[in-house]
């Protein structure tokens, strides 16, 4: 069934940017029908996550697939925890539908605690761990999904552990760094950093030391030591928080294939 959905779908060239792809999304039922009845089959879902990457990169589609996707795909993490393959590409297809304002509040209720486990389970895989710090950057650009997310299921020692297992990875630590700095502008959020700032600190004088070439280190590893020093519940800074962030997260053409 699988598979000759997926060839029904390529002949109707759903993969050609100078088609429409109505009819592909028309066959997303029986890809959704492909995920429920194979739960553990892992090449099952990774072809059924990456279509749903490869058509949601078309703005229309990402409220289609979301809605209709974003459980299966939560499950098909929870069934592979630590596969290699379906976990980058479910995280892939979260993040691309993430991308529309209208999925944002569903993906921050729904998929932080599962990804706060993701990222537990795969502690050692720095291109998962930078996926969830992206992820977390994009719902950390809306006020209410700020809010969910850190009020309810998110966990900064499992953010710090990442950054503490990849102490030398660059692109992490760019990523990881502005996903932090986007949460500390609520008081609760950055009494709970403070209460890791003998762990973060650390991590942010590495950075600054041996990894300020990077962009987002040098302009964000400050402002975070500096928020994480202050007395103040907000930074002083907090109404520039996102400035040139949001460009960065919300461009359609900064979506990339899925590895």
């Amino acid at each position: 069934m699988l598979e000759e959905t997926l060839l029904l779908i390529r002949n109707l060239g759903c993969y050609d940017d100078n088609k429409e792809t109505i009819v592909a999304l028309g066959c997303l039922p029986r890809v959704y029908e492909c995920m429920k009845r194979h739960p553990n089959d892992a090449t099952t879902q990774i072809k059924c996550t990456y279509l749903m990457d490869t058509l949601g990169r078309r703005k229309e589609n990402k409220v289609v697939i979301c809605d209709g996707a974003l459980d299966l795909t939560l499950a098909a993490m929870e069934n592979h925890p630590k596969h290699k393959d379906v976990i980058p590409k479910s995280l892939g297809m979260i993040i691309v539908v993430s991308r529309a304002a209208e999925n944002k509040k569903m993906i921050a209720t729904k998929a932080i605690r599962p990804l706060m486990k993701v990222m537990t389970d795969n502690i050692t895989d720095a291109r998962i761990q930078e996926q969830a710090f992206d992820l977390l950057k994009i719902l950390a650009n809306d006020d209410e999904c700020e809010t969910i997310v850190g009020k309810q299921f998110l966990d900064f020692s499992i953010m710090i552990n990442s950054l503490e297992t990849h102490p030398n990875d660059e692109d992490l630590f760019d990523m990881g760094i502005q996903a932090v700095y986007c949460f500390v502008f609520d008081a609760d959020n950055k009494a709970r950093m403070q209460a890791q700032r003998e762990r973060i600190i650390p991590l942010l004088d590495n950075a600054l030391s041996n990894m300020s070439h990077k962009e987002g280190i040098s302009k964000w590893a400050p402002k975070l030591r500096e928020a994480l020093n202050a007395k103040s519940a907000v930074p002083t800074d907090s109404a520039d928080c996102f400035t040139g962030l949001p460009k960065a997260l919300n461009m359609e053409d900064n979506d990339t294939g899925p590895s």
